[in-house]
């Protein structure tokens, strides 16, 4: 069965304020990407700000302003204008989320 993701453009992923999102680590970011999807997220989530900096694959919303909504939607909507993005996407998803990196940077911490 196809993933019902595809319908979509976006993915959505916002978490309170605290001391849970330095250490969590949301598979649900993981599956947008795998997807295609960029998403639009609260900062401080794990290490999904840096990605999403670094592989152009998302908006983060900085607080809970107005302003800041605001603000992530003109980014998102300007985002979804790149015809290179689900394919971004995806590579981040591989890059990031995949078990074999995973494994090899598990194993480098623990060598440490």
């Amino acid at each position: 069965m196809p993933s019902l993701l595809v319908k979509h453009q976006v993915g959505l992923f916002f978490l309170r304020r605290g001391i849970s999102e330095l250490g969590c680590s949301p598979t649900k970011i993981g599956e947008y990407w795998a997807s295609g999807l960029p998403v639009i997220t609260t900062s401080n989530v794990s290490d999904t700000d840096e990605i999403i900096r670094t592989e152009n694959v998302g908006v983060i919303v900085r607080d809970q302003s107005i302003e800041s909504y605001k603000n992530a939607f003109k980014q998102i909507k300007e985002l979804l204008g790149d015809p290179d993005l689900a394919a971004r996407c995806r590579l981040a998803a591989e890059k990031h989320y995949s078990l074999t990196p995973a494994c090899e940077r598990q194993m480098s911490l623990y060598k440490k």
